[in-house]
């Protein structure tokens, strides 16, 4: 048993260590491999040490607290996380990132306007302005807001393949069946 916790601890801190090691190198500016790796890192060994049965009971700890030392410190490797992701698909991971931390918390505002920036980066312009009107106090989401409206506007003058099924609907609404009888 004491061996048992003592592991635990010791998953629990290095977890915790590895979270700040990817802090440094997202400061660094060392997002594609490292902090990336760090990250995704951090939550496996954060979800392995909270999966443990009687994790709680053998640190001494209530049982209530577990879902406590998870969602604080894989909230923060989440909402990490989703910043060093290089690529649309990465970016949509990002997505289900937030998504997690949104789970436990679904008014937290950092997530739902990151969840909104990695919309817009994989450009699914509709869904990112969907969080960001989420968070009505957030400046940075509102000037973000207008970008996606004016990117949207474009996509649409443009005829770009990204424009998003919901955005041809809402365009197309206004049109009357007796428009296309017109047509050669």
């Amino acid at each position: 048993m004491q061996v048992e916790i003592a592991d635990l601890r010791c998953a629990l801190d290095k977890a915790d260590e590895i979270k700040e090691k990817a802090n440094e190198a997202y400061k660094q500016k060392e997002f594609r491999l490292y902090a990336m790796r760090l990250y995704h890192q951090a939550v496996l060994q954060i979800k392995g040490f909270v999966e443990k049965p009687n994790m709680a009971a053998m640190l001494g700890s209530p049982e209530e607290e577990k879902p406590v030392v998870n969602q604080v410190l894989q909230q923060s490797c989440c909402l990490h996380f989703e910043w060093t992701s290089p690529s649309t698909a990465d970016y949509l991971r990002a997505v289900t990132y937030c998504d997690k931390v949104l789970a436990s918390e679904p008014d937290n505002q950092k997530a739902i306007f990151r969840k909104g920036c990695a919309y817009k980066l994989a450009q699914k312009y509709e869904k990112a302005m969907e969080q960001f009107k989420q968070c009505p106090q957030n400046i940075q989401a509102s000037a973000l807001l207008e970008e996606c409206r004016l990117k949207e506007k474009e996509e649409i003058r443009r005829g770009t393949p990204n424009c998003e099924p919901a955005l041809l609907r809402k365009v197309f609404s206004n049109l009357t069946p007796d428009v296309f009888s017109n047509m050669p």
